[in-house]
């Protein structure tokens, strides 16, 4: 990969950013970031000769565990249990040694549409079709649920959970991102952000690190907002699909790369993915793949 690519794919995810510059002593982004304007160094003349072949080899996927099944969606927790959703609705958890420690079934809300496992005491299981969240505890059995429509929404599209433990929604038919605690009070709602976009917004994953909450429309572009829901910046540019953060780290794939950038150094890096293979999830603690009958979980340093 050129220079310039990677530093088109760094301004890229800069919000609003303005002007490149290269100088005697450098290459410099002016970007619009938390409200400030700042100059940006994104490498140093000296780098310049050398970033390329930098970059290219920072890192490599490394196997991390193997599931002998096929699964439909899957992700993993910080203490390193593994969530698969299997074909009819199970949706099973392993614990690091890959035995079975649990199982939830919901026949009766359809099918599911996102599991969140960033608080393992508090699992999320997200049933769009029928608009409701069931929160499960750590041995997977049901521990209260929450019906969106209850709450005044009737169009959400994501859900995930907050930093601060409540959670955030995405609801399409109004264009808002919301922060409701978990009996669904409104604490936050942010203004239609289709109209920071020219060709609206439909966000598929949103994500919050505790500083910022990132919403991502691989048609239209990026959205970041502060916990309370303003507006930081949103940029066009940045197309990405499904994504989780891990830290300042934002970690994507487009098929065949997994893409690792910081949200504050805009530094980034891409590792190859393997052959043959199908995404099943992303996490901050890794990739799932379906490939050959096995669900395969990988993990990356940054």
């Amino acid at each position: 990969m050129s220079f310039f690519k990677k530093i088109n794919d760094i301004l890229s995810f800069a919000p609003n950013f303005g002007i490149l510059t290269i100088s005697g002593t450098g290459v410099y982004a002016f970007v619009y970031k938390f409200r400030i304007m700042e100059k940006v160094l994104l490498c140093s003349a000296f780098t310049i000769l050398v970033f390329s072949a930098k970059a290219t080899g920072a890192d490599s996927l490394r196997p991390h565990r193997i599931l002998p099944f096929e699964c439909m969606l899957a992700t993993a927790d910080h203490l390193g249990n593994a969530y698969a959703v299997r074909a009819g609705g199970a949706i099973e958890k392993y614990d690091s040694a890959g035995n079975l420690t649990g199982t939830y079934i919901n026949k009766r809300l359809g099918e599911v549409a996102a599991i969140d496992a960033i608080n393992p005491m508090q699992v999320l299981v997200w049933y769009r079709s029928f608009q409701t969240l069931i929160f499960l505890d750590r041995t997977m059995n049901e521990m209260g649920r929450l019906e969106l429509s209850g709450a005044g929404y009737y169009g959400v599209s994501i859900v995930t959970t907050a930093a601060d433990g409540n959670l955030w929604i995405y609801d399409e038919l109004i264009n808002k991102a919301v922060k409701l605690t978990r009996a669904g009070d409104v604490m936050f709602e942010s203004w239609p952000l289709n109209l920071d976009f020219r060709n609206g917004f439909s966000p598929v994953c949103l994500r919050d690190n505790g500083e910022q909450v990132i919403l991502t429309d691989p048609a239209s572009g990026l959205c970041q907002l502060d916990q309370y829901s303003g507006t930081i910046g949103s940029n066009p540019l940045a197309r990405t699909g499904l994504f989780d953060l891990a830290g300042d780290w934002m970690i994507s794939a487009d098929g065949q790369k997994m893409l690792h950038k910081n949200i504050r150094t805009l530094q980034a890096y891409e590792v190859d993915l393997p052959h043959g293979g199908e995404i099943r999830g992303i996490s901050g603690h890794g990739i799932f793949i379906q490939r050959n009958g096995r669900l395969e979980w990988y993990q990356s340093g940054h």
